[in-house]
C-alpha cells in the first residue's frame, strides 16, 4: 500500500506536536512550586512563604486532633514524634480512641504524662452517623483553640517544625490550610506515585484559587468554621470522606492555602491492598456530593485523553510503518514516545525534588499510563460494592 508523502509529513508533525504538548496537560506541571537554594519550597499565589512578615506575627494555640480505632501499634510508632514537636506557643494534641480498644487505651496511658496530650473515648456503638466522622466532632468540640490539625495515627511528621510550618499560615481571612503528605518508602510504587498524582491535582487547585478536596491527612481548619458549617451536618449519611467535605464545604475563593514546605510534610503508613481499594471506592461515593467536581474530572479526564491519543497514535503509526515500509513515519513515531517519555520524566521530577518525594522518574509514563486502567478497577468496584456499604442510614 502507497501512502501519499503529505499524509505522512502530516502524521509525523502531528506525532511530534503531541509528544511535547501532551506531558504540559500533567498534573505535575500545574501549581508551579519555586525551589531555593535553601530548600524552602514557595507556591506562586497562595502566600505561604511570607517568612518575614509570619516571623513577626506570633504563632496561635493549636488542638491536633488524631481519631483512632485499632491503632495501638501506629500510636506508639507515631505519636511520639507529634507530642515533640519544636513550637513556640502551646498546642494540645486530642486523641479521639475507641471505648474498649484496650490496646490504644495502654498506649495512650503510657504518654499521658506528656503536658501535651489529652484523650478521650467514644461510646462502642453509634447510629446515623460515621464513627469517623463522630470522633473527629468529640475532638474539635474538646478543643480549646481556634486553629484545629486534623491527621492520622498512620502519619508520622517529616520534621519536628511541621506544626510550626503549618501554624505560620494562620491569618486573618485563611480557614483552611492544606500540605503534602504520602506514603512510606516501603509502599508499592504505584499507590506512592497515585497518591503524589492526586496531591498534586489537589494542590494546582488550591492554588488557583478553587480547592476541592484533600486526600491527603493533613489538614488544619478554624474550629468557628467547623461549627458555622454545622460540622459534617450536611453528609451525615456518608461514612468517610471526612477531608474532602471538610475542604469542599468551608474552602471558598481566597481563605485556602496550600503549605508547600517540606517541613509540613507528612509521613503515611504504607496502607493494605483492603485500605487502599476501601479509600478508592468511598471517594466515588462521596464525590457525589462534592461541588465542583465536574470541573476536577474535567481536567483529570482531558490529561488522560491526550496522553493516551498520544500513546495510541503512536503504536498505530509503528505498526502501519512497520507493515509498509514507511521508515521516516517508524522512526518519528518511536521518537515522540521517547520524547513525551523523557519531557513527563523530567516534569515529574522536579516536581518531586520540590516535594521531597523520591519516586524513579524514568517511570513516568508508564506509570501515568497505568492510572487510568487503575480507576477503571475501582468504578468496577464501587458499582460491584454493596451500595449500604457507603451510608450509616442502613433502615
Amino acid at each position: 500500500m502507497i501512502i501519499d508523502n503529505n499524509i505522512i509529513i502530516t502524521i509525523c508533525a502531528l506525532l511530534l506536536i503531541m509528544a511535547v504538548v501532551a506531558p504540559l496537560l500533567n498534573p505535575f506541571f500545574r501549581g508551579k512550586i519555586n525551589v531555593n537554594d535553601n530548600g524552602n519550597d514557595n507556591d506562586n499565589g497562595n502566600g505561604n512563604g511570607n517568612d518575614d512578615n509570619n516571623a513577626a506575627t506570633p504563632l496561635p494555640p493549636v488542638s491536633i486532633i488524631i481519631t483512632a480505632h485499632d491503632n495501638a501499634p501506629e500510636l506508639r510508632r507515631n505519636l511520639p514524634r507529634i507530642l515533640e514537636q519544636q513550637y513556640p506557643a502551646d498546642f494540645k494534641v486530642i486523641v479521639v480512641a475507641e471505648r474498649g480498644d484496650n490496646e490504644s487505651e495502654d498506649v495512650l496511658k503510657l504518654l499521658s504524662d506528656n503536658k501535651h496530650l489529652y484523650y478521650t473515648l467514644i461510646p462502642e456503638s453509634s447510629r446515623y452517623m460515621s464513627r469517623k466522622k463522630l470522633a473527629i466532632t468529640i475532638g474539635i468540640k474538646a478543643a480549646q483553640t481556634e486553629w484545629i490539625l486534623l491527621t492520622e495515627p498512620t502519619c508520622s511528621p517529616a520534621s519536628p517544625l511541621w506544626l510550626a510550618t503549618m501554624a505560620r499560615n494562620c491569618s486573618q481571612g485563611i480557614d483552611i490550610i492544606c500540605s503534602y503528605s504520602n506514603y512510606a518508602p516501603d509502599a508499592p510504587i504505584y499507590c506512592r506515585f497515585e497518591r503524589l498524582q492526586t496531591e498534586c491535582y489537589t494542590m494546582a487547585e488550591t492554588l488557583s484559587g478553587t480547592p476541592y478536596r484533600h486526600f491527603g491527612s493533613n489538614l488544619m481548619l478554624r474550629k468557628s468554621r467547623f461549627m458555622e458549617q454545622e460540622g459534617f451536618r450536611s453528609n451525615l449519611d456518608l461514612v468517610r470522606g471526612e477531608y474532602d467535605v471538610l475542604v469542599n464545604n468551608i474552602a471558598t475563593d481566597g481563605n485556602a492555602i496550600y503549605e508547600t514546605s517540606p517541613e509540613a510534610h507528612l509521613v503515611d503508613d504504607a496502607p493494605t491492598h483492603k485500605a487502599w481499594i476501601y479509600h478508592h471506592t468511598h471517594y466515588l461515593e462521596t464525590r457525589k456530593s462534592l461541588d465542583r467536581s465536574l470541573r476536577h474530572r474535567t481536567i483529570f479526564n482531558i490529561d488522560q485523553t491526550a496522553l493516551h491519543l498520544h500513546l495510541i497514535g503512536s503504536i498505530a503509526a509503528i505498526i502501519a510503518a512497520s507493515l509498509t515500509a514507511q521508515w521516516l513515519l517508524l522512526g518519528i513515531a518511536i521518537a515522540s514516545i521517547i520524547i513525551t517519555a523523557v519531557l513527563r520524566a523530567l516534569i515529574m521530577a522536579r516536581r518531586c525534588k520540590a516535594l521531597r518525594c523520591r519516586m524513579p522518574a524514568a517511570l513516568a509514563l508508564p506509570l501515568q499510563a497505568a492510572v487510568i486502567w487503575h480507576h477503571a478497577k475501582y468504578a468496577i468496584n464501587h458499582r460491584m460494592a454493596n451500595k449500604l456499604d457507603f451510608t450509616t442510614h442502613k433502615l
